[in-house]
């Protein structure tokens, strides 16, 4: 076909858009993205806490929560972000049990949480004051057409 055919100018064009429209434009799947990150204010609850950390992410705490989760921080896209528990399944009263949590942000973020227990207090009277468990937990977060999932470690305790 000579350059100035109408139909091969088409044929190219649609060719071209065939290859990369796909992968541009309709991946139907989150991409993955770095949301999440350290804290920016480490302390900004402290005492009684649920406190997560990952060399992964950076240093210090990803995730901090009142010891009855009235309030739960994340950095989730560079903000130090509110989350509100929407729903609990599980507990993490005995070494292996799990705990399930979803976590919303006002502006449309979710986390979904998987904690499963790794340290309990002895409970042979030598630690009475003990009011710690360790975990670890999954951490995945979505927002929009982002997902991010972290494995790490924590603790929740006095």
């Amino acid at each position: 076909m000579r350059p100035d055919t109408p139909g091969s100018a088409w044929l190219a064009v649609a060719f071209g858009l065939s290859v990369l429209v796909p992968t541009a434009c309709f991946g139907a799947e989150p991409s993955p993205a770095k949301l999440l990150g350290p804290l920016r204010d480490q302390s900004a609850i402290d005492g009684c806490a649920w406190y997560a950390s990952s060399d992964r992410v950076g240093k210090g705490y990803m995730f901090l929560a009142e010891y009855d989760q009235s309030r739960i921080l994340m950095n989730i896209d560079g903000l130090d972000t509110d989350l509100k528990r929407t729903s609990a399944r599980g507990h993490l009263k005995k070494l292996g049990s799990v705990l399930t949590n979803v976590y919303r942000s006002n502006k449309g973020a979710v986390v979904y949480a998987t904690y499963r227990t790794t340290w309990l207090c002895p409970t042979d009277g030598t630690h009475e004051s003990c009011e710690v468990t360790r975990f670890k937990v999954s951490f995945e977060a979505v927002t929009g057409n982002r997902r991010q999932i972290v494995h790490t470690t924590g603790e929740a305790g006095c």
